[in-house]
């Protein structure tokens, strides 16, 4: 069996004291806190009892999971060691970051890809017999500068490659928010 680490990311909520007894490493999380962006670092940046000070006074909060980058060059430095990876990761149910690692451990999959495509394809084709649809679409196009039914020649000219990039170019931090976490009023 080779050897291997265990990994966590920062949504576990245990101390830093604990990770580091178990030897259990951890990605960071995001979070901005009034208009300053912080890793969600265990409480180092930001000690807890200022982060709720800060938000009980009326500051903002917002969180932000990791992104496809992040993952890549966190996972890389393990591999390079030559040690497996074992990552838990936050639900996929709260959060996208399981996604996120996944894309970056595997990459896309080319046949999710295609099914996917044809998928959206059979999606846009089955509009073409709503009225509501048709003319939502040419509004859009109008609007936006696209000629809605040339849909089959763009699907076929996008590539899983082209997925990739946008995803590497869109999925940063600065586009990415979980929460919004406002103090009660009152």
């Amino acid at each position: 069996m080779s050897e291997y680490i265990l990994s966590c990311c920062s949504t576990a909520d245990l101390s830093k004291e604990y990770f580091e007894s178990r030897n259990i490493h951890y990605i960071c999380f995001h979070y901005m806190l009034g208009d300053k962006s912080y890793p969600d670092d265990l409480g180092q940046s930001v000690p807890f009892d200022e982060f709720y000070a800060r938000m009980a006074a009326g500051e903002m909060t917002k969180t932000s999971q990791v992104n496809v980058d992040e993952f890549v060059a966190y996972f890389e430095g393990f591999l390079k060691e030559g040690k497996d990876i074992l990552h838990v990761s936050l639900s996929s149910g709260l959060s996208g970051s399981v996604n996120s690692a996944r894309i970056a451990a595997e990459g896309v999959d080319e046949d999710y890809y295609k099914r996917i495509v044809n998928a959206n394809f059979g999606a846009a084709l089955r509009e073409l017999n709503a009225f509501e649809s048709i003319a939502v679409s040419m509004a859009e196009g109008r609007f936006q500068g696209y000629d809605p039914y040339r849909f089959p020649e763009i699907y076929d000219d996008i590539t899983a490659e082209d997925v990739r990039a946008f995803l590497r170019e869109n999925f940063t931090r600065a586009h990415m928010a979980l929460s919004v976490i406002a103090p009660k009023e009152g």
